[in-house]
């Protein structure tokens, strides 16, 4: 079996530059009803790419009037995302950090959105260029946009359009910044029999699962997923080894009492390339498992956005649901 995972704010009432064309239409409407809203035009001045090649060396604060406009590719309907999505041009895509959830209620896949980045930070995380806000501590290079002023200010509604194709990536493209944040098909991949995922125990001690499977067949660990992982031996709440012996009888208590959803990196290859597809404890597919035939090393094939974290090329699964996936 062959299966193909596709990852798959209020316009201001007045606007005061001159660049501005308001008009209302009905909206597209796809697979559900919504009534019609108000589409917004601006004058783009700047593409994504353009915008990211301004990213130097630390969080750069936009002071000129830039406008770019790219189309929605990810959705929160699954969970895999959390108050963030992804937009993109024809010249690539970008992270646009939205302090708010059930972004998809706001902007659907296929959805024009035009962006003034005055005011606006472009930063990175582990190596992954971000669109958000000024963090005032200094931690992150980028904070959420989440007053909701701002939102609406910055961020403005365009036309329904159908949804951007995938672009079909190979081995060489895996490592190209140029790729980064766009969405992407990758043929041909196999299971690379290893995860990455991190575990906390009630101490808040972490133990790193790395350079194995582990028994992990899953996407992720739901909370009740990982209880039922750690108890698979016997079925009952008692001390037993777990995830190949790295937590032993002894401290088994320990990080069972700390059980929480666990996001895991499940690795696979391109070549000599590895791929870790990176998915939340808190996606609504975390606890399913993978095919038994892609287990077992049939090729197969792999839709949603391409990341990098550090060094470590990463995928992201937008949703598995019916209206994502082909058998």
């Amino acid at each position: 079996m062959k299966k193909i995972y596709t990852m798959a704010a209020l316009a201001a009432a007045i606007l005061t530059i001159t660049s501005c064309k308001e008009e209302w239409e009905p909206v597209f409407t796809g697979d559900y009803d919504a009534p019609e809203e108000q589409v917004t035009e601006l004058d783009v001045t700047t593409t994504i790419a353009e915008l990211k090649a301004m990213y130097t060396s630390g969080p750069l604060k936009i002071d000129d009037d830039i406008v770019i406009k790219g189309q929605v590719t990810t959705s929160d309907k699954a969970g895999n995302l959390y108050r963030t999505f992804y937009i993109q041009d024809e010249t690539g895509g970008i992270e646009i950090k939205i302090g708010k959830s059930y972004t998809n209620m706001d902007y659907r896949i296929g959805q024009w959105l035009y962006i003034k980045c005055e005011g606006l930070t472009l930063g990175q995380y582990g190596g992954m260029l971000q669109l958000g806000y000024d963090d005032p501590t200094g931690s992150y290079e980028t904070a959420y946009i989440e007053v909701q002023y701002i939102i609406d200010t910055h961020i403005f509604k365009g036309k329904r359009d159908t949804p951007v194709a995938p672009k079909v990536l190979g081995e060489n493209d895996l490592n190209n910044a140029e790729n980064y944040g766009i969405y992407c098909e990758v043929q041909g991949v196999t299971y690379g029999n290893e995860i990455f995922a991190i575990i906390y125990d009630d101490s808040d001690n972490s133990l790193y699962l790395s350079e194995g499977q582990f028994g992990v067949d899953t996407w992720a660990m739901s909370e009740n997923g990982f209880k039922a992982y750690m108890t698979a031996t016997t079925g009952k709440e008692e001390p037993q080894e777990a995830f190949g012996g790295k937590i032993t009888e002894k401290n088994w208590q320990a990080y069972y009492n700390a059980a929480a959803a666990l996001s895991v990196s499940q690795y696979f290859k391109l070549g000599n390339v590895d791929l870790q597809v990176r998915s939340s404890g808190y996606a609504s597919f975390a606890d399913e498992k993978l095919p038994a035939d892609v287990l077992s090393g049939t090729p197969t094939t792999l839709r949603g956005i391409l990341t990098i974290y550090n060094t470590n090329t990463q995928f992201l699964l937008i949703d598995n649901s019916s209206d994502y996936v082909i058998y």
